[in-house]
């Protein structure tokens, strides 16, 4: 088999390689990534841009310190700086200045990287509508990047964006097999990778050394400064890029902005002008600091700007004797202030309307993220994100202990189907089939605990042809993924089985009728007919049948479930979401909540995927998040199931020790 396989993916790749993709093909993946990138920024802007960079001006400036020589990356050496809002000037530095179109956008957490990029997206665009050879900009993020299979720089770049644009992957009948491979060798597309910073500091250096290599790429990345120092390849530079670095708001800037956003009445009000004279008096003080970038004076103004509160107490130097306090009070009342924002006079009906639930469960998937160091949330990998041994262990209690607690109550049942008919059975007899029952589903808990795959838990379920690309879509795709595919293969395996069992069953008392003396007497005196018998046992047959052919659907799910199947892979995902909703760490309808979320504006969409608004909000829950669990002594399903097991299997080894020498 292995080798049929073989021979089967080289005439696959043979046929891919035979069969090119045509002109008209590469113009359509052309056109169906600029709509793309256009909806993803104007779904980024709508989040972004209206409540930061419209009011705050950060200067960026080239870092000859950190860059490669100027004349490597850049066909003049001119001193340049811009602000954030000019995009378009930006635009023509990054087309006509630089000599690769390769240029990396540097600046501290929430200084507008994500800002400075939708609106390069944006006028790159505009200029592709007056010149149509100019290239496109695409957007993706780092953490699509699978930097742990290693290969080539555009072979990478081809994943990341059919990860990102499924459409080039799913339907090959429009774009051709190769598209993207296509339009990055003949330099269509401008990559923008934004959330390098995020991937932690060995995947951050083998990212630039991937883009280090392919020196002629055009390639857009964003980065932190530390990261983006410690993460260069060895000779310090990225070869051929330019360096754009952001200076940092000075304290008459600060001032300037937070006047811009307060209202006639908030500038007359004597503790907003205590708070401007201590932001312009003490520019090294702690709550300058506080607001040294664009997303700290936005936080300012969530918490206590719109919201009308009294900024008196952000000068208590007790209670905030530091910048850091300052911040973390701030970020960390930016949900609460988002929710009530949202819900004053909005006639849209929340389910989800408790900031304190809500910062819990989103600790708990911005926990997840950090773990991975991943900054997007694709709900279908959540048991890849929860990890393997939590998703195996869940998997196993849910199957095993239903499997036991099922069959456990037909027992009982028949137990009081014969107590009823009057046969009285000893009750010890029911106990200890139960027990023979926990025990053998106790081990095979234990056997499936250690079992699955990799390849089970990153596969992707089957939605259509591909990932949901929209919310809606995703919502409906929670319903297609997480019941129908498993329900169908599970109903159509139970149909089959049922099927044989009954013919079986029937078979089986044609048989008995046959050989049993007394069924012939009957038959003969005429106390019954042949068809009465067979009617009288046929409501037995179909339940013995009905039930019976409910094991091997246990059997082919679990198996499948072993053998990495895709099919299994929405139902691994229902049961693990399932298991963390009733343990607390999740809500029961869980994507609904991350909808609610995105409209809150805490959470924004792309796609499929989900992201916090800030990377420094992901840092913060999952700071949180580690700091409120730690110690805490809570019994989920997990540790319920593990307990279980080992304690059967550590009852069955002294009982068996006892039974030995009392025998």
């Amino acid at each position: 088999m292995a080798d049929l396989w073989k021979k089967l993916t080289d005439i696959r790749q043979w046929r891919d390689a035979r069969s090119s993709t045509s002109d008209e093909q590469v113009e359509q993946a052309l056109s169906y990534l600029m709509r793309g990138v256009r909806d993803r920024v104007e779904a980024g802007k709508n989040i972004l841009a209206a409540d930061e960079a419209r009011l705050v001006q950060t200067s960026w400036s080239l870092a000859f310190e950190i860059m490669d020589h100027p004349e490597h990356a850049l066909k003049d050496v001119e001193e340049f700086t811009v602000s954030t809002s000019e995009s378009q000037i930006l635009a023509d530095f990054v087309l006509n200045r630089t000599r690769y179109q390769r240029l990396a956008v540097v600046g501290a957490i929430g200084i507008g990287k994500t800002t400075i990029a939708l609106g390069l997206c944006e006028a790159m665009l505009t200029k592709i509508e007056k010149d149509s050879s100019a290239p496109v900009p695409v957007l993706v993020n780092a953490s699509s990047w699978c930097l742990e299979n290693g290969g080539r720089m555009i072979d990478q770049a081809d994943q990341s964006i059919q990860r990102e644009y499924p459409d080039l992957r799913t339907k090959r009948a429009n774009y051709g097999t190769t598209p993207v491979r296509e339009l990055l060798l003949r330099k269509k597309i401008i990559l923008m990778v934004d959330g390098t910073d995020e991937l932690g500091h060995h995947w951050c250096a083998r990212f630039l050394e991937q883009v280090d290599a392919d020196a002629e790429r055009p390639f857009v990345l964003l980065c932190r400064p530390d990261e983006y120092h410690e993460a260069l390849p060895p000779r310090g530079v990225v070869a051929n890029m330019a360096v754009l670095k952001a200076a940092p708001l000075d304290a008459e800037e600060r001032v300037r902005s937070i006047r811009a956003i307060l209202s006639p009445s908030q500038l007359k009000n004597p503790g907003w002008q205590s708070f401007l004279d201590e932001v312009a008096d003490t520019p090294q003080g702690a709550l300058t600091q506080a607001l040294d970038t664009p997303l700290k004076i936005w936080l300012l103004r969530v918490n206590y700007i719109d919201s009308g509160e009294n900024p008196s107490a952000l000068l208590d130097r007790e209670r905030f004797p530091a910048e850091v306090d300052l911040r973390s009070h701030l970020i960390g009342g930016l949900i609460p202030a988002l929710m009530k924002r949202s819900l004053k006079g909005n006639h849209q009906r929340f389910r989800f309307i408790n900031p304190e639930e809500a910062k819990e469960w989103l600790g708990y998937i911005a926990h997840l993220m950090w773990r991975a160091k991943t900054s997007a949330f694709e709900w279908w990998r959540l048991p890849a994100l929860v990890g393997r041994r939590q998703s195996d262990l869940a998997f196993a209690t849910v199957v095993c202990g239903g499997s036991s607690a099922f069959l456990s109550l037909v027992f009982i049942g028949l137990f009081i189907q014969e107590a009823g008919s009057g046969i009285r059975r000893d009750p010890s007899s029911l106990v200890l089939q139960t027990m023979l029952i926990g025990i053998i589903f106790s081990l095979f808990f234990l056997a499936v605990y250690r079992g699955g795959t990799e390849v089970a838990l990153d596969a992707k379920p089957r939605i259509g042809r591909s990932e949901p690309r929209i919310p809606g879509d995703v919502l409906r795709g929670e319903t297609r993924s997480f019941l129908l595919t498993p329900l169908k293969l599970a109903f159509l395996i139970w149909s089959l089985f049922l099927a044989v069992f009954l013919i079986l069953g029937l078979w089986a008392v044609d048989l008995m009728i046959e050989r049993e003396p007394g069924f012939d007497i009957m038959i003969s005196t005429g106390y019954a007919t042949r068809s009465e018998i067979v009617a009288h046992f046929l409501p037995d047959v179909i339940i013995a049948s009905t039930f019976g052919a409910l094991a091997p659907v246990f059997l082919v799910l679990i198996f499948s479930f072993f053998r990495g199947l895709e099919r299994s892979t929405g139902l691994l995902c229902l049961i693990v979401s399932s298991t963390l909703s009733v343990a607390g760490r999740l809500p029961f309808r869980w994507l609904v909540f991350l909808q609610e979320m995105h409209s809150y504006g805490v959470i924004r969409i792309y796609g499929a995927s989900y992201q916090f608004r800030h990377a420094e909000l992901l840092e913060y829950l999952a700071w949180w998040h580690r700091t409120q669990h730690v110690g805490r002594r809570r019994m989920g399903l997990y540790d319920a199931g593990r307990r279980l097991a080992v304690g059967t299997a550590t009852a069955i080894a002294v009982g068996g020790v006892l039974y030995a020498i009392v025998a």
